[in-house]
């Protein structure tokens, strides 16, 4: 069973994280994901995914620790978070990216098990692009961030 929970678009009356959904900001094409998940199995399956499937360029973290070097020295155009880790978790460092010169623009996707609609409601408050629950599906991950992607890149169009 894979999902994408929710639509990628936020609840009105929201504002959207800085530089989320503001065309000028964004590239037109997602090429360059981080993913931060501590379970080594998740970070290849994504990775084999993204890279193989997806054609995209990858890199992986196994640390919450060292995300926030990682993505400064990389530059990704989208980060992909697991919510539950040792050390600073998902949302703890959702939290320091945004606060992160250079970072606060980065969309940010949450994979994760945690799916009460509550919690998915909760992330999409602090800003986070969308949420895709695992277990996924390995041949439609790639799929699922271009559409999140795609759907950023429509609300940057909407707002200009």
């Amino acid at each position: 069973m894979n999902s994408t929970v929710g639509s990628p678009a936020r609840p009105s009356g929201l504002v959207p994280a800085p530089g989320q959904g503001q065309g000028p900001l964004m590239k037109p094409v997602l090429n360059r994901v981080l993913v931060v998940d501590d379970d080594e199995v998740v970070l290849r399956l994504v990775q084999l995914s993204l890279e193989k499937l997806g054609g995209l360029d990858v890199r992986t973290v196994n640390e919450s620790a060292n995300a926030i070097s990682t993505a400064r020295e990389y530059a990704p155009d989208l980060i992909v978070l697991d919510w539950m880790m040792p050390g600073a978790d998902g949302v703890e460092l959702f939290g320091q990216i945004r606060a992160t010169p250079g970072l606060e623009a980065v969309p940010v996707v949450f994979l994760t098990v945690k799916t009460h609609w509550r919690m998915v409601d909760d992330l999409r408050k602090l800003g986070a692009a969308g949420v895709i629950t695992k277990p996924f599906s390995a041949r439609e991950l790639a799929t699922q961030l271009r559409t999140i992607w795609a759907s950023l890149q429509s609300e940057g169009d909407s707002a200009r």
